[in-house]
């Protein structure tokens, strides 16, 4: 771990066994992809530490890559299995090519949001919201839809206009017939 942390190496490569030789070159592209995230996870860990929890954005551009690389290992075992069960025509061909690229995007998003864990404006992020919420604070609730279970200011915002919105005492059917109430 410290040599991944200080002397910036990786561990080995993952395998994605079995994959027709055909997509060898995607899916070795694949665990590339998926050996970098984890390293990039490590980094952010080693950056932020345990403040690591309250960092919404940076947990935001780990979880995002994971799920490009889930998308992107779904895809690859979808397209292994049409190619190695001999599916062919034109639709399996419109399938083969939109796979291709989807995983041709995906690693672009993948790769995006690495260099985001690099260069990103998290530090002037706080301080943004800090003066947003600081302004929010001294305009008056009345003017704003306040949820009812606000914490601190429930019940002191304007009322939401409902009236285009059936309500369960006057609920009448498309017909304009009431409905009967459950007793």
């Amino acid at each position: 771990l410290a040599a991944e942390l200080f002397l910036g190496m990786r561990r080995k490569l993952p395998r994605f066994p079995g994959l027709s030789p055909e997509l060898a070159g995607h899916g070795k592209r694949f665990c590339q992809l998926v050996r970098e995230h984890s390293h990039q996870f490590k980094l952010a860990g080693k950056k932020h530490r345990e403040a690591i929890v309250r960092r919404q954005a940076v947990q935001a551009r780990v979880a995002d890559a994971a799920m490009w690389l889930h998308a992107m290992a779904c895809v690859l075992a979808k397209l292994d299995r049409q190619l190695r069960n001999g599916v062919a025509g034109v639709e399996a061909a419109r399938d083969k090519a939109a796979a291709l690229h989807f995983l041709e995007l995906a690693e672009l998003e993948v790769v995006r949001v690495f260099e985001e864990h690099r260069a990103n404006a998290d530090e002037s992020m706080q301080p943004a919201a800090d003066a947003a919420i600081a302004y929010n604070d001294t305009l008056p609730n009345s003017d704003f839809i306040i949820p009812e279970h606000s914490p601190t200011a429930a019940g002191s915002g304007r009322r939401p206009d409902q009236s285009g919105i059936p309500q369960f005492a006057d609920a009448g059917t498309t017909d304009g017939t009431q409905l009967k109430r459950c007793s």
